[in-house]
């Protein structure tokens, strides 16, 4: 770092020589700052040096207003948006007023404590405290209340919930965390070593999970139940630089000299690499094939192109605050975007190429931002929702060509989904009931109504929430028995055994043997045994099947086959496997297959969202000899498809529309309105339980580990269909296959019209063991190939979204996601979805809110193409890789804080905080102040994480670092180093100091100070926009 005569930063110099530079007035304000790409932002202020203005590098201006005490009144965006500030006598923050002149409103107590926050629509959340100041309750907006209870050292040791169930946490003398007891009485205990580090974690099945760490507090080795080791080594800066798993494969990372990780090598020598620009910003992703993916930015670093291997280029486009307004993609095809004054996206337009729009999307929101209607030419819906957010209505009148169909929802005191009512027409018909054990987990589900044939399944657990049983029923009373299934597991969690039985009779049994890296090497069926072979990245080489042809598999560096016949041009796409050519449009999905025998063509045209929207078979004359068409609804799920089995011939084409609960089936209806089926579904995504005709025919599925159906039974229990497939998912054979029964392999969907399976975002094709088009959500989904599948591990993996591979042994946690209805919805805002697999996956709209209210839904709220660059696309990739060190529990209690904006959510156990305005836009380094006590140094401490203070002090503080899910991005530090020492007894790894400038702290960090529960102390939360400050600080470690 440089500094001038007057001893302020003017610049910085990094490992690679990148250069930024700050300049400042007469004043000492900085009023510029430039970075290594010369992109300038400016600062303005008053004239008490308050900022009031800036400008960043597009010149958008953002302008701040104060009051006669220094409160932000008024915040002005580059849009010309302004959100309004008011403030009680005390200057605490009581009403937010946004932009579209929504109003938040808190109070307070006289001891600061926020005791309500009223949202927009009026609706009420209530914070209760003890005379410590301490939370002890919250009651939502349907009186709904939770409770906390602590010790005497504000361990908060009991959690209450609104049906009054009670967690409990026990503690060390070091105010650890050690137990964790559940409302059943079983527990999770957690041991420490002297620096504080989690050396085991034992479940409620008592099995013991232990770790390992070095010197410097860094985890160095997982050993799970079964002794097998992952361990890890870093380099002298910390980072990641080997991870071997159990087998003693081996993945290598690499970094530059700014820590930014450019290398990936995997245990087969495949390198992926990565770099970047000036700033930090990705630059490029090289895949082992050398397909490369090249990324431009613009001024403020928002990706504006991206060009893949064959020179093809998707651009965006953004308004003054960073709003997505526009992209064009590689096939040339545009789409714009418009938002109202609080950012929330109104209208998607697809333009054609003179810029006329020639299909339009349209949202519209409550006063709180949930979304209550949104349509386009296809479909059509409408929301409403409870006081405390919870979707209680799903309307899809003016949905064209189908029914009327109004879903309703009823929900018990702690949020879980009770009741699904469907009315079709104005005629109230189905009913599904569900009934929840202590723990929130799905116990019953039940299925009935008017015309509805009864149906009822019941479910049970372990004690670490593992499915165990599951009975289901063709009465609601439970005295008609159709099958039964048992799970069995081995104390590493993973599936050893299945059963499905009738009273003493055995219908199907499958058993499961695992490798150290927990990959199965034999699978049990009916059908006989088949053992698995794979390559050191886990891919699958070979299966010895004792009941069908072998099979055996090959791959390039990027996990394209190379079996024989087979041949992958740029871009991974597949050109040919020997029995078909296929051809792609610039976007990468495919256009064109060709028989190589016979000369059919089979054609596939796709829409702005590269949807499939119809597949059309020729012969080598090009008659027309079968067509597919498919029409998606806003939320991007196929609501219908048109099949003409004989194309040009004579045969009607059949009609199939689908009404969807979440993202499942619930209902399907004919062209001419009929209703043909029916469909219940479990508590975990792609459950299917059971199928009904419109003539009250039940039939039910028996599935594998993977959810995939292999047998169907009726409602005697007799099998009526009983399929087998290979590993990749194809059919090879079945005892009935008129029986009409929609899902197959992985739960999904199978279109015997193209013989492809329906994977929500993409179209599977079996045969060649890969998707037909690119991942919408490019590197997110886990892979370098955008068209692979499940990482070409299908044994071990399932894709139910199209997105990325998902754990598949079931047995894991169950989640918040009940019937596919609503994922447990909360505050309009897309729920938790269980998957087969064990494990969760968070649903809803990613970051804009578009499909907030629909709940569940993967992705589906919005088109992808809003989901990929909404929210900073550019760092959409593989990188860096981060290692999860274990927690103490999943349940661990962090001390009660108060948050920041926006409102408090009734989400335990956190302390809300007193309202307060946003700050001003920051500037890297604030002036130094004339006075000679300003430049004094003001010191704050902070007890960093164990294996984190050297870190913090040689690199400094980075966003990223804070920005855990559920955390609240801040940096905490504590304003008298006797808080801090009560935080280093637990972490151990020293004192963080930082010496700033007190000119500097007055201006940037004080405002930030606190009582911490109530005081005497006080914390600093520092947020993201005052790292700068942190970083051109005196930092060093205490020990």
């Amino acid at each position: 770092m440089v500094y001038d005569v007057r001893d302020r930063l003017t610049r910085t110099i990094d490992p690679l020589q990148n250069v930024t530079t700050y300049e400042y007035d007469v004043a000492d304000q900085l009023i510029a700052v430039t970075d290594a790409n010369e992109h300038e932002t400016k600062y303005d202020y008053d004239d008490l040096g308050r900022q009031v203005a800036v400008t960043d590098a597009r010149n958008g201006v953002t302008t701040t207003e104060y009051d006669e005490v220094g409160n932000v009144i008024a915040v002005t965006d580059a849009n010309e948006h302004t959100t309004n500030f008011t403030y009680d006598n005390r200057d605490r923050l009581s009403i937010i007023t946004d932009a579209e002149q929504q109003i938040t409103t808190t109070t307070y107590d006289d001891a600061g404590n926020v005791i309500s926050v009223t949202d927009a629509e009026n609706d009420t959340t209530n914070f209760s405290y003890d005379a410590r100041n301490r939370q002890i309750g919250i009651t939502d907006p349907l009186n709904r209340t939770t409770t906390y209870t602590y010790d005497d050292a504000n361990n908060l040791i009991a959690v209450e919930d609104a049906l009054n169930r009670t967690t409990e946490y026990e503690y060390d003398a070091l105010n650890r965390n050690t137990i964790v007891e559940n409302a059943l009485g079983d527990t999770v205990v957690t041991t420490y070593d002297v620096a504080g580090n989690v050396t085991s974690t034992t479940d409620e099945l008592k099995r013991k999970t232990r770790y390992k760490y070095d010197k410097r507090n860094r985890l160095t080795t997982t050993i799970d139940p079964l002794n097998h080791q992952t361990k890890r080594e870093y380099d002298g800066n910390s980072n990641l630089i080997a991870l071997t798993d159990a087998l003693n494969q081996t993945t290598n990372y690499e970094y530059d000299e700014l820590d930014r990780q450019k290398k990936i090598t995997d245990a087969e020598s495949q390198v992926t690499s990565f770099t970047y620009d000036k700033v930090g910003n990705l630059e490029t992703v090289t895949d082992p094939e050398a397909n490369t993916t090249t990324y431009t930015y613009d001024e403020l670093d928002r990706l504006q192109t991206e060009s893949n291997e064959l020179g093809k280029t998707r651009s965006y486009d953004y308004d003054a605050v960073g709003n997505l307004i526009a992209t064009t993609d590689r096939n040339q095809r545009s789409i714009s975007y418009t938002y109202d004054k609080v950012d929330r996206t109104k209208v998607e337009n697809w333009l054609d190429s003179q810029g006329n729009a020639i299909r339009t999307i349209n949202y519209t929101y409550d006063q709180v931002g949930r979304l209550t209607d949104t349509f386009d030419p296809d479909s059509s819906y409408s929301y409403t929702y409870d006081s405390a957010g919870q979707l209680t209505s799903l309307d899809n009148a003016g949905t064209p060509g189908v029914n009327n169909v109004v879903l309703d929802y009823t929900y018990d005191a702690v949020g879980n989904l009770k009741t699904v009512t469907d009315t079709i027409d104005g005629t109230q018909s189905g009913l599904e009931e569900f009934t929840y054990d202590n723990l929130n987990r799905v116990t019953r589900i039940t299925q009935s109504g008017n015309g509805v044939a009864d149906k009822r399944v019941d479910m049970n657990y372990d004690a670490a929430s593992q499915l165990k049983g599951i009975t289901r029923y063709s009465d609601l009373a439970g005295t008609q028995v159709v099958a039964d299934s048992s799970y069995d597991y081995d104390v590493a969690s993973r599936l050893k055994e299945l059963k499905h039985f009738k009273g003493t009779d055995v219908l199907a049994a499958y058993g499961f043997d695992y490798d150290a890296g927990n990959r199965i090497t034999s699978f049990t069926s009916p059908d006989g045994t088949s053992d698995y072979d794979y390559d050191l990245t886990n891919q699958l080489t070979g299966t010895d099947h004792s009941y069908q042809n072998d099979e055996n598999y090959s791959y390039d560096a990027n996990g394209n086959r190379t079996n024989n016949g087979y041949d992958t041009g740029t871009d991974n796409r597949l050109l040919t496997d020997g029995k078909y050519n296929y051809s792609y449009d610039d976007e990468g999905n495919r256009t064109q297959r060709v028989e190589i025998a016979t000369g059919e063509i089979t054609e596939y045209s796709w829409d702005y969202r590269n949807r499939l929207t119809q597949v059309v078979v020729k012969d080598t004359n090009g008659n027309v000899i079968k067509t597919a068409g498919y029409t998606y609804d806003v939320n991007n799920r196929r609501i219908a498809k048109e099949v003409d089995p004989d194309g040009d011939g004579v045969a009607t084409a059949s009609i199939e529309r689908f009404v969807y609960d979440g993202e499942h089936i619930a209902l399907t209806f004919d062209g001419d309105g009929t209703q043909t089926h029916r469909y219940l579904h479990g508590s975990q995504i792609d459950q299917i339980l059971a199928s009904e005709n419109a003539s009250g025919e039940v039939l039910w599925a028996l599935t594998d580990n993977q959810g995939t159906v292999r047998d169907v039974v009726d409602n005697s229990g007799t099998v009526v269909n009983h399929i087998t497939y290979d590993s990749f998912g194809q059919i090879t054979s079945e005892t009935n296959p008129n029986v009409n029964f929609r899902f197959g392999y992985t739960g999904r969907e199978f279109d015997e019209e193209t013989g492809q399976y329906y994977y929500r975002a993409r179209y599977y094709d079996a045969g060649v063991g890969r998707f037909i088009n690119q991942d919408p959500i490019s590197f997110l989904g886990g892979n370098t190939n955008l068209y692979g599948y499940v990482n070409n591990s299908p044994i071990n993996f399932i894709d139910p979204s199209g997105y990325g591979p998902l754990g598949a042994a079931i047995g894991g946690a169950i989640g918040g996601f009940v019937g596919g209805a609503v994922g447990g919805t909360v505050g309009g805002v897309g729920g938790t979805l269980a998957l087969p697999g064990g494990g969760t996956i968070g649903g809803g709209a990613a970051g804009i809110g578009i499909g907030a209210g629909i709940g569940g839904t993967i992705g589906a709220g919005i088109g992808h193409g809003i989901e990929e660059v909404g929210k900073g696309i550019g760092k959409l990739l593989p990188l860096p890789f981060k290692e999860t060190v274990p927690r103490p529990t999943s349940e661990t209690p962090v001390p009660p804080r108060r948050p920041v904006p926006p409102v408090p959510r009734p989400t335990p156990p956190q302390k809300p905080k007193p309202r307060r305005t946003p700050d001003p836009i920051p500037f890297p380094v604030p002036p130094d102040c004339d006075d000679d006590d300003d430049k004094k140094d003001v010191t704050i401490y902070k007890a960093p994480q164990s294996g984190v203070g050297e870190k913090l002090v040689k690199y400094g503080f980075f966003p990223e670092d804070f920005s855990e899910p559920g955390g609240d991005n801040l940096a905490y530090f504590a304003k008298e180093r006797e808080l801090a020492e009560e935080y280093e007894k637990y972490y151990q790894d020293g004192i963080l100091e930082v010496d700033i400038q007190k000119g500097i702290y007055n201006a940037r960090i004080k405002k930030h100070e606190r009582l911490y529960q109530g005081g005497p102390l006080h914390e600093i939360p520092i947020p993201h926009q005052d790292f700068d400050v942190l970083n051109s600080a005196i930092r060093r470690l205490v020990k």
